[in-house]
């Protein structure tokens, strides 16, 4: 039986008997068509099933996009829940307002989850108005608190108790949690900086179009309310791991066991005597030079040859000590901090000139000179050394200074520093105990015209020009958990140093000269996860090299080697503990180890393809 016909073609007299059929599938396609616009109306309509799938989709880009331009800003403030040295890529940022029932109704989840190192959490502010609110002023009580290292116990205090709201007690807040400096905190909740600081989370929430507390964003979009943390945490344990080498699209490379040239074995220590061997460089393929303590020796392997430069003294090309080296256009330059010059001598080991500067012109008497601009600029790392009567936790800023040959000083581009702790065993008024156990540090180089600057605790390192604009960005490693025999051997390691401090200062006063060191503070904090990265530079094919970190127990590291001006990397290589990785050039390496000894001795080594 025949199916019924959907429609019936009525034949019209004086037609050819062709024309009944044309004409129906005239009307069919006609028929046919208007049923797929009203198809696709009903579909593609704002309303529509697919419509809506289409807007949706488009707003969740807009949002991501909107995300990825200021996420790096987003998770850099340090009121942070959990460790901060884990990976950033995977971080949450909650907006939220003390006064919100809600955000208090999930704090404790992510107190949990937080304190188990299951997650992340940087707390940025939408807070309720007016600018007298509880809320507000509850915000600026735990900024103020963070400055000081305790904004965890300050936002635990706010979000379980509530009697803040009526008594707005913040002395006593502060009180309650430990802070040690209540007259810095009391000034610190009438700055304007802290103002700022509310007011940019503001302009931040605008940007993201928060709808309300609490909101949690992660680098996929949005989660709005309660509910939304749990949201949050399964689009982050989504993300796939990045920045960890050996990668199926990298290449994990190893040295050659024997080496190219050994100075220890072609040279007598009497004909190369290394001291310190601190710095070497490549001058080309076949020639290097290696910096020692006042000389600098230009081997040559091929003819196993050495030219020595430098020598003790205050004259020309002369050197109290070289407190640093830096690779130069012409060849190499060097550093004398007591002499407080920089001189720079050609690949053939000619002394080129000397240029003097003036450490009272920075703001830390040590601020070093790190990199040479191809225009023969010299770059300074700035700082701001001890801060007097600081305590606890402390970052020593740093600042990028170039110095053009007409002594005049531009910066260029500032960054978080190093990770110190200030405690009580320097000097009466406080002073830098010692860096945080795997604390974190800026670490930087030049690659051409660009400056690199890695913070170790972002989750990427970046790349900028002269103008302090970001060019690119590379993925940071990601830190280790670090265990508690790595925490012992790291703690004794620290005492240790003491030790070598205490016997420098007897050395000093047996000699009639005057060094105290205090008295060693055995509670120097530590980090749990290491920072991604402990070593960086740039190699003489402008190459940048950065080793993921090693901790005390490894007996090897394990190098990133990337092509900057095409963002990409080229390989990593894996080295052993004990070779101190100063250069590198095509697929050779320029090693420093010691003997059994002690002595220093320098090693070419060959990448194994």
């Amino acid at each position: 039986m025949a199916p019924p016909a959907l429609f019936h073609v009525h034949l019209l007299p004086g037609l050819p008997p062709e024309a009944p059929r044309a004409m129906s599938d005239k009307r069919n396609k006609i028929v046919n068509t208007a049923i797929l616009a009203t198809i696709a109306i009903l579909l593609f309509n704002p309303s529509g099933v697919v419509g809506r799938w289409i807007g949706t989709t488009y707003r969740e880009w807009q949002q991501r996009q909107r995300i990825s331009e200021i996420w790096e800003e987003l998770v850099s403030a340090p009121s942070v829940l959990g460790s901060p040295y884990l990976d950033r890529g995977r971080a949450i940022v909650e907006f939220a307002d003390y006064d919100c029932p809600a955000c208090r109704m999930v704090a404790p989840t992510i107190a949990e989850l937080t304190q188990r190192g299951e997650a992340i959490v940087v707390v940025r502010y939408v807070v309720s108005q007016p600018v007298g609110s509880p809320g507000r002023e509850a915000a600026r009580a735990a900024i103020c608190a963070e400055q000081q290292g305790r904004f965890a116990g300050a936002h635990e205090a706010l979000m379980t108790d509530e009697k803040w709201i009526e008594e707005r007690d913040w002395t006593g807040l502060a009180a309650s949690i430990g802070l040690a400096d209540m007259a810095s905190f009391s000034t610190c909740l009438s700055d304007e900086s802290t103002e700022q600081r509310l007011l940019r989370d503001q302009s931040l929430a605008d940007t993201l179009r928060i709808p309300g507390t609490p909101t949690y964003v992660t680098m996929q979009g949005l989660h709005v309310g309660a509910g939304g943390f749990r949201g949050a945490m399964t689009a982050v344990s989504n993300i796939r791991d990045i920045g960890t080498s050996g990668g199926p699209s990298t290449r994990r490379l190893e040295l050659e066991t024997e080496p190219l040239f050994d100075t220890s074995r072609e040279f007598q220590p009497d004909d190369l005597g290394l001291v310190a061997a601190n710095a070497g460089f490549f001058l080309s393929t076949d020639r290097f030079v290696v910096v020692d303590r006042t000389e600098l020796l230009f081997v040559d392997p091929s003819s196993r040859s050495v030219r020595v430069v430098g020598g003790e003294g205050s004259g020309p090309g002369e050197f109290n000590f070289i407190t640093g080296a830096m690779r130069a256009r012409e060849g190499v330059a060097v550093w004398d901090l007591l002499s407080q010059r920089i001189s720079f001598f050609s690949s053939d080991g000619e002394l080129l000139r000397s240029s003097p500067y003036d450490p009272l012109a920075f703001r830390h008497l040590m601020a070093e000179p790190v990199a040479v601009h191809p225009s023969g600029d010299i770059l300074f790392r700035d700082g701001n050394g001890l801060v007097t009567g600081a305590r606890g936790r402390a970052w020593d800023p740093a600042r990028y200074i170039t110095m053009g040959r007409d002594g005049q000083l531009q910066t260029v581009a500032t960054a978080k520093g190093d990770e110190l702790f200030y405690g009580s065993g320097v000097g009466s008024g406080g002073g830098m105990s010692d860096r945080v156990v795997f604390g974190h540090r800026t670490l930087e180089g030049i690659v051409g015209d660009l400056l690199v600057v890695a913070e170790s605790d972002a989750s990427t390192i970046n790349v900028m020009d002269w103008s302090g604009s970001v060019h690119s960005r590379i993925p940071m490693p990601a830190g280790v958990r670090v265990s508690p025999q790595q925490m012992r051997m790291a703690q004794a390691s620290h005492a240790s140093k003491w030790d070598r401090r205490i016997a420098l200062a007897n050395q000093f006063r047996q000699m009639g000269g005057s060094y105290s060191v205090g008295q060693p503070d055995r509670d120097i904090p530590a980090n749990e996860i290491t920072p991604g990265i402990d070593r960086l530079f740039v190699d003489s094919d402008d190459r940048l090299w950065f080793r993921e970190y090693r901790l005390p127990d490894r007996d090897s590291a394990v190098w990133q080697v990337w092509d900057l001006q095409l963002s990409e990397q080229l390989f990593s290589l894996q080295v052993a503990a004990e070779d101190r990785l100063l250069d590198a050039r095509g697929d050779r390496v320029l090693l420093r180890a010691e003997d059994a000894f002690g002595i220093p001795r320098v090693a070419v080594k060959q990448i194994r393809p």
